[in-house]
């Protein structure tokens, strides 16, 4: 081989290392699709429709899966072009996914049952400068759930985000009941019907109306919002509530994945302070209550493309640190989020 065809391959791939690295450091600081895949990192074989040596390809996968300095060029993150619908967004946890995804910039309607709660949070939000809408929907009935698809559908003409959150708590229904817990079979069934309803069925019923948009479109996101493996085995009706809704996630994970639907599952990793623990005077918590912001750095990832192929994952936000860390996706920075 002479030196003049030595000198055009490698003229050839110092274009395709320069085009990679274009890539990482393009539109919101993310890399091109496809670097992930069932929540790992895999090594680029092609850049620009171009394929890369293998052995480059596998330095290169390396350098990703070893350092993530791919992603430190991550500049700040971006979602103008996003746009989320939240339940249960008018307080809590579902306000503050709601806000940390509006200060990136994308648009986002909070579901809420409708009322002067829903309206006020909407308000502060507007006040803000941010992008945010009121979409009355209450979540255990079908026509409300249906005229608030059908107002995303005429409005927006898509949806890239669904977020189910809305659920009813322990302190809901009984106010001391870390103090003076109900053995399940002293529970009316009216009030576990209640729950089931809102925090099981009520995730099946906004699915249901709203991926058929995102198969339509043929791309999507769903983040079901969940709860710790034991609260799941401590408290009824609540903790089975949650526990089947992650049975259905799993069930979204393998039926929306042709469609380019990812569902993943999010939690806090611990109890949050919403309110409601302060309504049992006669408890006095072991723990530090978690911040509802605890969620934000994790639902700003999953709604970027810095998450684009992860699904079926299930993230607990207290050790979110731990788990960028578990897949490979290291070099993030808190700012930058």
């Amino acid at each position: 081989m002479n030196a003049e065809k030595v000198s055009a391959k490698a003229m050839l791939a110092m274009r395709r290392i320069a085009s990679f690295i274009a890539n990482m450091i393009s539109v919101g600081g993310c890399a091109s699709a496809g670097f992930a895949e069932a929540g790992v990192l895999v090594p680029p074989t092609s850049v620009g429709g171009a394929p890369l040596p293998a052995a480059l390809s596998e330095t290169l996968g390396f350098f990703i899966r070893t350092t993530g300095t791919w992603r430190k060029y991550n500049m700040d993150i971006t979602l103008d072009d996003l746009y989320v619908v939240i339940t249960g967004a008018s307080s809590g946890l579902g306000y503050a996914m709601a806000q940390a995804l509006l200060e990136k910039g994308a648009t986002v309607a909070l579901a809420s049952r409708s009322g002067e709660k829903l309206d006020n949070a909407v308000h502060t939000l507007i006040q803000k400068g941010l992008k945010a809408y009121a979409l009355p929907m209450d979540v255990r009935n079908e026509e409300s759930i249906k005229e608030a698809a059908t107002w995303i559908r005429e409005e927006w003409k898509r949806i890239d985000l669904l977020v189910n959150n809305a659920a009813l708590m322990m302190h809901r229904i009984y106010p001391n009941f870390l103090t003076s817990p109900k053995p399940f079979y002293e529970i009316h069934p009216d009030v576990f019907r209640e729950m089931v309803d809102t925090n099981f069925i009520g995730y099946f019923l906004v699915a249901r109306e709203f991926v058929p948009i995102m198969i339509n479109q043929k791309k999507g996101r769903i983040v079901n919002i969940s709860t710790s493996l034991s609260t799941m085995n401590m408290f009824a009706p609540y903790g089975p509530s949650r526990a089947a809704s992650e049975a259905l996630s799993n069930i979204m994970t393998a039926e929306l994945k042709e469609y380019n639907i990812m569902v993943n599952v999010l939690l806090p990793g611990g109890a949050v302070d919403t309110g409601g623990f302060s309504k049992d005077s006669n408890y006095e918590m072991p723990v530090t209550l978690l911040s509802p912001d605890i969620m934000a750095d994790p639902i700003v990832f999953l709604a970027s493309c810095l998450a684009d192929g992860i699904t079926g994952e299930r993230i607990i936000a207290k050790e979110f640190d731990q788990w960028l860390e578990s897949k490979g996706i290291q070099g993030i920075k808190k700012e930058h989020l």
